[in-house]
């Protein structure tokens, strides 16, 4: 066996962990995403690394924020996420939910998991995750909102829009899932990390 045989699975696996590896900015490329459409993640569950992260420590304990809202509406957030439910997008008073991932790599992801599951609203209620101070701020890409979507074991991408003070970038949905933000870039999504 040659040298170059011996060693090449070696230098592949090595190249494939680096690749993995943490970064604080968007330098890694993650697989094409155009909005409505899915990007897998690994052995079914979220790979929260396509997601961006906040600059500078981040960690929390999990943390769950409720606020029972009816069909006046209201608004629930926490820690730049949101939710605000417009006049008439429920009939009656439900509790809604935004809870925090309680693992430390979870917690420095821009990702909280949006509840009551399972509701039907009879109008779009809004959603807004952190865009100032994460790794995708400023970044010429457009910053996008994924969901999970535990039936196709993958993230979709919903779109969204920076809010006028730049601190947020929000986005409409009739459901309520686990919500994450990324960033696009020529019809293709930018992680956070590979």
């Amino acid at each position: 066996m040659s040298l170059a045989r011996r060693f090449l699975p070696l230098l592949l696996a090595t190249f494939l962990l680096a690749g993995c590896a943490d970064s604080a900015g968007p330098d890694a490329t993650g697989p094409s995403l155009s909005p409505g459409t899915a990007l897998e993640a690994r052995k079914g569950e979220p790979n929260l690394r396509l997601l961006a992260s906040f600059k500078g420590p981040h960690s929390r304990e999990e943390i769950i924020v409720k606020q029972w809202i009816g069909a006046e509406g209201g608004r629930l957030e926490l820690d730049g996420f949101a939710i605000e439910v417009p006049e008439g997008a429920v009939k009656k008073e439900r509790l809604f939910t935004i809870r925090f991932p309680a693992q430390r790599q979870q917690g420095k992801r821009v990702v909280a998991d949006f509840g009551p599951h399972g509701a039907k609203f009879l109008r779009p209620i809004a959603i807004e995750l952190p865009y100032a101070g994460t790794s995708i701020e400023g970044d010429p890409g457009v910053p996008t909102i994924v969901w999970w979507d535990a039936d196709s074991k993958a993230w979709v991408d919903m779109g969204g829009s920076v809010t006028a003070d730049g601190q947020r970038v929000r986005t409409e949905t009739t459901h309520f899932s686990l919500f994450g933000l990324t960033l696009r870039r020529s019809g293709g999504v930018t992680v956070s990390g590979g």
